[in-house]
């Protein structure tokens, strides 16, 4: 009853032209920030499909071209070093590749039998996000959850929130059969990084070069050891 004497008017015609003015500049500078966003992204994914394409086709002459600048008494070495660390890029994506199709199945299948909606997609998406190491997993389980709380299970009767605990303990297990059984045989010893070394490139990775930083952390890394044990030796 605070207002019930107040005599409510409506703005004058200068006041909402002045106000549509100003809601027009806000708008117009958020919708020149997102297309200049989108823009970029787009710009940098073209850069990258056509770089990736001519590395493809040209990366054995790049890499003859580099050997050939060094001096010949220390080609071999060169040589010796490169070997080594194509074979741990070969091992990571192999892996990596064969953990995403290992662990997007699992998913797809575990949330089927559970009666989770859109299970097939949630096993795409834990199986694409498994490339970013530790942290993949975590990612997963979020649009799982919100599916579960908003649609909950088709095949069982029960609460929501208890659904949703139930894919979590789901994802929980399948991670746990991930470190314990899936990685040490698919991974092998591709390389030979201890876990929270992996959760700290990528974070840094992450801050420094965006999302390529923090899928390319793990073999970079792994690159860098080796060269300073090579070095080392």
């Amino acid at each position: 009853n605070a207002g019930a004497g107040v005599i409510t008017e409506l703005p004058s015609l200068p006041v909402i032209i002045d106000s549509a003015g100003q809601a027009f500049v806000v708008s117009y500078g958020v919708a020149v920030e997102v297309a200049g966003t989108l823009f970029s992204g787009f710009i940098a994914f073209i850069f990258l499909i056509i770089s990736s394409i001519y590395l493809s086709l040209d990366g054995v002459k790049f890499i003859n071209r580099f050997v050939n600048s060094v001096p010949k008494a220390y080609r071999s070495e060169i040589v010796i070093l490169q070997n080594r660390l194509t074979v741990i890029w070969d091992a990571f994506f192999r892996g990596q590749v064969t953990l995403m199709i290992i662990i997007g199945s699992m998913v797809w299948l575990g949330l089927t039998i559970l009666g989770l909606p859109g299970a097939f997609a949630l096993g795409i998406i834990a199986g694409l996000l498994e490339i970013i190491p530790n942290l993949g997993p975590f990612l997963a389980v979020i649009p799982a959850v919100i599916v579960a709380l908003l649609q909950g299970s088709e095949h069982f009767a029960m609460n929501n929130f208890v659904f949703a605990l139930i894919v979590i303990g789901f994802y929980v297990l399948v991670q746990s059969l991930e470190n314990t059984l899936v990685v040490p045989r698919v991974m092998g010893e591709s390389v030979q990084l201890h876990p929270l070394v992996i959760i700290v490139g990528v974070l840094v990775g992450a801050s420094v070069w965006g999302i390529m930083g923090a899928l390319l952390a793990a073999p970079v890394i792994a690159s860098g050891r080796e060269i300073v044990r090579y070095l080392y030796r």
